[in-house]
């Protein structure tokens, strides 16, 4: 169970920085600017690890040391999962508004 709601995390926030500006930290009715969406996929970023790293406590009782390896893995795993928001935001949608 807390394997799929990691993963579901993840999608969710790497995915929320390029949702709408109705619903982002700054709100505008402009177009985000590329620092602001940054800043909030980073912000996911942190969330995720602390949530990941908090299930690990509750189902372990103890938080396993973690190298560098593991920090570049997750953020490596946590950009990927950003991929479909990027597609439609940058990709897609300009062409469906043509």
């Amino acid at each position: 169970m807390n394997t799929y709601l990691i993963i579901a995390s993840a999608l969710v926030l790497a995915n929320f920085c390029w949702s709408d500006a109705r619903f982002a930290l700054f709100s505008s009715k402009t177009p985000k600017p590329t620092k602001h969406i940054l800043q909030e996929w980073s912000l996911g970023f942190v969330v995720f690890i602390a949530i990941s790293r908090g299930l690990e406590f509750r189902e372990n009782g103890v938080l396993h040391e973690q190298g560098w390896e593991f920090a570049a893995t997750a953020l490596l795993l946590f950009t990927l999962a950003a991929v479909p928001g990027f597609v439609y935001q940058r990709l897609l949608r300009p062409m469906i508004r043509k």
